[in-house]
């Protein structure tokens, strides 16, 4: 009987002792690179006149706080020239424009202008598919208990188009995002789903 207790205590020991070792991780260091987050949506049902830029830098891997970039000149300007210029909110690295006037089909080109250093991005503003109609599935999911929420849209034909789907959650601070290509759907009824308990914003991005 003691032996079997010995073994006992022995195997149970094993089980719940561990050992931690403290690796560090050499990583390679660079020089901060200016990172630009801009993106120009226009709202259904809004002006699209309020429009925002995000300056900051890039960062060792540990660090916890991102670098913002103040100071810097920032603008956009159409193909008539017509400049919209983007103000920082203070030391903030925020950079915002409250005139803007979004036309779709039209090409804008943005100017970052930071430490003597000048940047560039073309691109064209594209309509979005309209979000049809919405579904939700009690019964979702590999075990048939999550809720699914399905957000239907139809599909241009013809042209390759590229999505983004921006989920904004009631009970989180991030939002999750998802991308997606007409490549397997082109010119059909397609849909993004998620599968989150909470209330959810689903917003729809083009390109």
């Amino acid at each position: 009987m003691k032996k079997v207790l010995l073994l006992t205590v022995f195997l149970i020991s094993l089980f719940f002792t561990s050992c931690e070792e403290v690796v560090d991780v050499d990583l390679d260091t660079a020089a901060p690179k200016l990172v630009i987050e801009a993106a120009i949506n226009w709202k259904k049902g809004t002006t699209g006149a309020q429009q925002s830029i995000k300056l900051t830098t890039t960062t060792g891997y540990f660090e916890e706080q991102i670098p913002v970039v103040s100071g810097a000149t920032v603008f956009v300007k159409n193909s008539q020239e017509q400049q919209f210029n983007f103000v920082e909110i203070p030391k903030s690295g925020r950079y915002v424009c409250t005139n803007f006037k979004p036309v779709i089909n039209e090409e804008y080109t943005l100017t970052v202008i930071n430490n003597g250093n000048t940047y560039t991005a073309k691109e064209t503003m594209k309509s979005v598919a309209p979000i049809t109609r919405m579904e939700q599935n009690n019964e979702g999911g590999f075990t048939g208990k999550d809720i699914e929420i399905k957000a239907f849209y139809n599909d241009p034909a013809d042209e390759t188009n590229y999505y983004l789907y921006k989920y904004v959650y009631s009970n989180k601070i991030a939002s999750t995002f998802y991308v997606d290509e007409d490549k397997f759907f082109q010119g059909n009824e397609f849909f993004s789903i998620s599968d989150d308990r909470s209330t959810i914003v689903v917003n729809n991005f083009a390109s």
